[in-house]
């Protein structure tokens, strides 16, 4: 995986070893049972390891073809599948998403309560595209406890995941909306949904869509919504940390990840490995292009880099707590304001995270990518800032 020296792109060997010695830390103090890390710079990968074990009950270490689950990590896969449609000419941002998804025409937007219950009032503005990829749709995830309206997400009791996706876009629609769309970032079922847009406009399944215009031309061999059965070995366990700080096994790793889902999600489905997520981390670092092959035009991944929200809606925040910063670009986070995010960076970082601890950035003034994959369910967020400080302090040119 690596194809140059740390030297030759500007980085210091021994400060590298201060990131392996971090890296190895969080494995030692059983803070995660593994993970694997990767970081670029020129189009280079100069750095590439893995620390700790992917199943610690069978001895089985952690290695850079692991195969972990993206989680949330897959939203800017997603985003960039319906960025090439649109590059196909069918469709533009604002586009009301009620023209592809006629279940959205009618759904309602919570306007508070009253004593006879809530008041709903039609969309206005309409939902459109770009308001799915900002995460200003008024849709939300069920687990807030700020709305009425996530009462309501759990009062539908079945997961939207585990339906088929035209019965999921049907449950979402006739649920109302927390807000007006455009008005309030919240991060929610936006991106399964344009997941769903991906579908009806392409006329194919969402999982064949990524699989044979984004996984199979950038070579990314082993990511894809389920996994084949002679590479389940190479599944990563996703652990949880109990009260005592001991790991085990979430129940998130007993589901069968060689059965390929009812819903393929495009908010959080896809499995995959650092060498593969470092190729399209990489494609998009090079302004939509690897090797001889090119998913985006360079100016449509300069429009999804930078932040689309107006300055009353930064920074984003996840339940109450601001992500200090940060804006939001088409499916991805933006560094607006490095002093406030109080860490090294340039400004126009972008990237994402995942409901793992996995995470990825791209520095598109120095050209650097890094990524981090272990495998931990709720996660203190505590290693993606520990590992971004600790790539910075060993760039030395």
């Amino acid at each position: 995986m690596i194809t140059t020296t740390p030297e030759s792109v500007g980085f210091c060997p021994t400060r590298l070893r201060r990131l392996d010695a971090m890296l190895q830390r969080y494995v030692d103090e059983r803070e995660v049972a593994g993970l694997s890390a990767a970081v670029a710079r020129h189009g280079e990968v100069f750095y590439a390891t893995s620390f700790g074990h992917r199943d610690i009950a069978r001895g089985l270490p952690m290695t850079p073809d692991t195969i972990c689950r993206l989680a949330s990590m897959t939203k800017p896969i997603t985003s960039v599948a319906l960025m090439m449609l649109y590059e196909e000419g069918h469709f533009q941002l604002a586009d009301p998403v009620h023209a592809f998804l006629p279940a959205f025409k009618d759904t309602m937007v919570h306007a508070g309560t009253r004593n006879r219950g809530h008041v709903l009032v039609p969309q206005n503005p309409e939902m459109n595209i770009k308001h799915l990829l900002t995460h200003t749709s008024g849709l939300s995830y069920g687990w807030y406890e700020d709305s009425p309206v996530d009462a309501m997400y759990r009062a539908k009791g079945r997961n939207l995941r585990s339906m088929g996706p035209d019965d999921a876009i049907e449950s979402l629609a006739s649920l109302p909306l927390v807000s007006q769309p455009g008005t309030r970032w919240r991060y929610s079922f936006s991106t399964d949904v344009v997941g769903c847009l991906v579908s009806t406009i392409s006329g194919m399944p969402f999982d064949e869509y990524v699989a044979e215009r984004i996984a199979k031309p950038l070579g990314m061999v082993d990511t894809g919504f389920c996994v084949p059965a002679e590479k389940v070995g190479r599944v990563a366990t996703v652990y949880a940390q109990t009260d005592d700080g001991a790991l085990v096994a979430s129940p998130v790793s007993q589901g069968d990840p060689t059965q390929r889902p009812s819903f393929p999600s495009g908010g959080g489905g896809l499995l995959s490995t650092l060498p593969d997520y470092m190729r399209f981390a990489r494609m998009l670092s090079n302004r939509g292009t690897l090797d001889d092959t090119r998913l985006l035009a360079p100016k449509t991944v300069d429009l999804m880099r930078i932040n689309h929200l107006p300055q009353t809606l930064v920074p984003i925040a996840f339940d109450g707590e601001p992500k200090l910063g940060y804006g939001f670009g088409l499916g991805l986070r933006v560094l607006v304001d490095p002093a406030a995010a109080a860490k090294p960076g340039s400004l126009g970082n972008h990237g994402w995270d995942g409901a793992f601890e996995t995470h990825f950035w791209i520095d598109p003034v120095e050209e650097l990518v890094g990524i981090v994959m272990p495998q931990l369910a709720e996660s203190n967020w505590r290693l993606p800032r520990d590992f971004e400080a600790m790539v910075y302090q060993a760039m030395v040119e």
